[in-house]
């Protein structure tokens, strides 16, 4: 049942009003004390105020401006009722006060059911615009989180399928990826591309005289190592074990021997603090390009670049040797 607060300090038009919304099916609170209303709106939340405008304290309009400034009443309608509304002056206070009709004294029950009914309707679809709104907003927001959650989680199986997990560089798995790939585009446009492949010198007799965890604390400080003296473009990535590899697009090999002799240097002055000791490695480059020997794919570059490396492996290590056919 719809509820229809009644605000009008003569008792008797308070009782004719309440009568008749009574008979037309509305729940009535009443009051003829303004300031009351305030309180009873705001407990009780009516779906209609019809207020006086004469009142002895609180007047009609002033009534309606604390309601419309009250964030519990603001949208609650409010009709003005009284035999002030003579002039288009009255009209316009009363309006601009915030009530959304009115009806004149003495009251015609028929206009005040027509204009009751009227306005609830049109609060009733208010409201339930308002639901739908509000409805709509914490479903954005679900919306928004769910997919804040499904990026998450995108991120983390990206992350998971293309990083290793121990130096937070790129995987033996994406480095292939990128390696064809690259490979591919640079035999399509005729641009020269370098792979290096680098390996940490003696690691498993280091492991064995340090440990695994210290071994393992060398790899990561290595991989960083290198990775901030690798350029924007490349592509460093963790191959296995102690090896890694750098991808070079767009490089020929007396550049990517270049670069590869700033890693090995960069390691070979690094220093390794454990705690307990101050330990350095070194590490030995083998260098590729796509052009010296016209590797026919992928694998062959990959192939050229670690004969490379065990070329330095056997020269002696901490060295960076180029690949040449036959060598």
């Amino acid at each position: 049942m719809q509820q229809v607060l009644v605000v009008d300090d003569e008792l008797a038009h308070l009782n004719a009003l309440s009568e008749l919304l009574q008979a037309a099916g509305y729940e009535v609170l009443r009051t003829r004390q303004p300031e009351r209303a305030l309180a009873i709106a705001e407990s009780a939340g009516p779906d209609l105020i019809i207020t006086d405008w004469d009142m002895p304290g609180l007047s009609g309009v002033a009534l309606i401006q604390q309601l419309k400034a009250h964030p519990a009443t603001r949208d609650i309608p409010v009709i003005m009722c009284t035999g002030k509304m003579t002039s288009s002056e009255s009209l316009e206070t009363a309006l601009g006060a915030g009530a959304v009709d009115y009806v004149r004294k003495p009251v015609d029950p028929i206009e005040l059911r027509a204009r009751v009914r009227s306005m609830l309707q049109l609060s009733a679809s208010h409201r339930a615009l308002l639901a739908k709104e509000e409805a709509l907003t914490r479903q954005n927001a679900q919306l928004r989180e769910l997919n804040a959650l499904l990026d998450r989680q995108k991120r983390a199986l990206h992350e998971a399928a293309t990083v290793d997990r121990l130096t937070g560089l790129f995987n033996r798995d994406y480095l292939m990826e990128q390696l064809s790939r690259e490979f591919s585009n640079a035999q399509r446009y005729g641009h020269p591309f370098s792979c290096l492949v680098i390996d940490v010198d003696h690691f498993k007799s280091f492991n064995d005289r340090h440990g695994h965890l210290v071994g393992d604390v060398v790899l990561r400080d290595t991989a960083q190592l290198l990775l901030r003296h690798t350029r924007r473009g490349d592509v460093l990535g963790r191959f296995g074990g102690e090896e890694f590899v750098v991808l070079l697009p767009g490089t020929p090999a007396l550049k990517a021997a270049a670069l590869a002799d700033v890693l090995r240097g960069a390691v070979a002055q690094a220093v390794y603090d454990t705690g307990e000791e101050r330990l350095q490695v070194t590490v030995s480059v083998g260098v590729a390009d796509n052009r010296v020997g016209e590797p026919p794919n992928e694998m062959a570059l990959l192939k050229h670049a670690d004969e490379a490396l065990y070329a330095a492996k056997r020269q002696g290590r901490d060295r960076v040797v180029r690949y040449t056919p036959g060598g």
